[in-house]
C-alpha cells in the first residue's frame, strides 16, 4: 500500500509540473513572461517536497524509430493549394515544401484546419484547388487524431500483425514494448481499448512501419508523463522526416526546427524551434517606434484603456494563480493523508477548473494575437 500510494503521488506530481512546465515552454520569451516566471518558481516548491516513484511502480514506453530507407529530397511539396470544410474555405494558396529529414510543426488555433490540411497533403482529403505530391521514395507514416487507422475487426495481437506482418513471437514482443504484455491483453479486442491503449497501440504500429516520413497528428493525448517523455527521445532522434501537430509546447520545441503556423488562411513558415517561434511572432506585434521629430510634434497620445478580453485575461491569469497555489497545498496535505477523500475531492475539483481556465485563457491569448495582425495590416494599408 505504500508503494502504491508513493507512486499515485509521484505521478500527480509529474502531471502538475508537465502542465506547468507546458505554460513555461509557450510564454517564457513572451509578453506573459513574468507568470512564466511565477510558473518556474511554482515547479521548484514541487521539486523541492517530489516524491520518488518505486523502481517497479515505473513503467513507460520504451522504444526508438528503426534507421528508415532514404527517400528524394523534396519529401512534400503543394502548389496552390486550398483546403475547404464546412463550406467554407480553411487555407488558400499554400505553397509549400518540405525537405528530406526536416523536422517540421504545424501550429494554429483550434478550428483553423490543421487536420484538414494534413490529411489533404498526404491524400486522405481532395484538396479544393491546387496540388499536393510526395517524393521520389517517400514512404508515410500517419498517426490521426483518433487513431482511426486501427483495424477494429480483430484483437491486438491481430491489429499488430496485419498492420506491420509480424510474425506472432515479434508482434508479442513488439507490443510488450508497448505495455501490452501477456495473453489476455493482447488478445483484448480493439474497439474495447482505452483512448490511452489505442495511442499506445498506433504508435507500436507506426514504430514498425519503418516509414521515413511521420505525420502526426496530436500524439501525446492520453498518454502518460513518462511515455511523453519516451515519445519525444524517439522522435527528437528519429532519421527521417517529420510534421508535427500538437499542443504540446514542450514536444514541439524540443523536436521540431521549423514551425508552420496558419494565420488568418494563411500558411506561415519560421525558421527555429518553439521559442524562436514565439520570439518572432512577439516581435511582429511590437508596434514601430515613431521617429523623434514625428514624437516631438504630435501630442502625447491617451494611454488606450484596456479591452475586454484583456481584463478578462488578466482575471483568468489571477484566478488560475490562485488556483494553483491551492493545488500545491492540497498536495502537501495529500501526501501524508492519501485516503482523506474529502481533500482528494478537492484536489480533482481544482485541477478540472484550472484546466478548463487554462484552455479559456488560451484561446483569449490566440485571439487577442489574431486581432493585433489584423490592426496592423489595417495599419499598413
Amino acid at each position: 500500500m505504500r508503494e502504491q500510494h508513493a507512486a499515485r503521488v509521484a505521478a500527480r506530481q509529474a502531471e502538475d509540473i508537465a502542465r506547468l512546465e507546458h505554460f513555461v515552454a509557450r510564454f517564457r520569451y513572451g509578453t506573459k513572461h513574468r507568470q512564466a516566471q511565477s510558473k518556474l518558481k511554482q515547479i521548484a516548491r514541487i521539486e523541492a517536497d517530489r516524491v520518488e516513484a518505486p523502481a517497479r511502480a515505473r513503467r513507460s514506453l520504451g522504444f526508438e524509430f528503426i534507421k528508415p530507407a532514404r527517400s528524394g529530397r523534396t519529401v512534400l511539396e503543394t502548389k496552390g493549394l486550398r483546403v475547404d470544410a464546412g463550406g467554407r474555405t480553411l487555407l488558400d494558396g499554400v505553397e509549400l515544401v518540405i525537405e528530406r529529414d526536416e523536422h517540421a510543426a504545424l501550429v494554429g488555433a483550434n478550428g483553423s484546419g490543421k487536420t484538414s490540411l494534413i490529411e489533404t497533403v498526404i491524400g486522405r482529403r481532395r484538396p479544393a484547388a491546387g496540388t499536393a505530391h510526395l517524393g521520389h521514395g517517400v514512404e508515410l507514416g500517419f498517426f490521426s487524431q483518433h487513431t482511426l487507422e486501427l483495424d477494429e475487426r480483430g484483437s491486438v495481437i491481430d491489429c499488430a500483425r496485419s498492420a506491420t506482418g509480424l510474425s506472432r513471437q515479434d508482434a508479442q514482443k513488439l507490443l510488450g514494448r508497448f505495455l501490452f504484455s501477456g495473453y489476455e491483453v493482447q488478445e483484448k479486442l480493439v474497439r474495447m481499448l482505452s483512448g490511452g491503449e489505442r495511442r499506445r497501440l498506433a504508435l507500436a504500429v507506426l514504430v514498425a512501419s519503418g516509414a521515413n516520413f511521420l505525420v502526426l497528428d496530436e500524439p501525446t493525448n492520453h498518454l502518460d508523463i513518462e511515455s511523453r517523455e519516451a515519445l519525444e527521445a524517439a522522435l527528437e532522434a528519429f532519421e527521417g522526416t517529420l510534421l508535427l501537430v500538437s499542443h504540446d509546447r514542450a514536444l514541439l520545441d524540443a523536436v521540431a526546427e521549423r514551425t508552420l503556423s496558419i494565420e488568418a488562411g494563411e500558411l506561415r513558415s519560421y525558421d527555429g524551434r518553439w521559442a524562436d517561434f514565439v520570439r518572432a511572432r512577439e516581435q511582429a506585434r511590437e508596434p514601430a517606434k515613431p521617429e523623434a521629430a514625428a514624437k516631438s510634434s504630435k501630442p502625447r497620445p491617451e494611454r488606450p484603456t484596456k479591452s475586454r478580453d484583456a481584463k478578462e485575461r488578466e482575471r483568468l491569469e489571477q484566478e488560475i494563480e490562485r488556483l494553483e497555489n491551492q493545488l500545491t497545498s492540497l498536495e502537501r496535505e495529500l501526501a501524508d493523508d492519501w485516503a482523506n477523500l474529502e481533500k482528494l475531492s478537492a484536489y480533482r475539483i481544482t485541477r478540472e477548473r484550472v484546466d478548463r481556465l487554462v484552455e479559456r485563457w488560451e484561446g483569449l491569448v490566440e485571439e487577442e494575437s489574431s486581432q493585433s495582425r489584423d490592426a496592423s495590416v489595417e495599419r499598413s494599408d
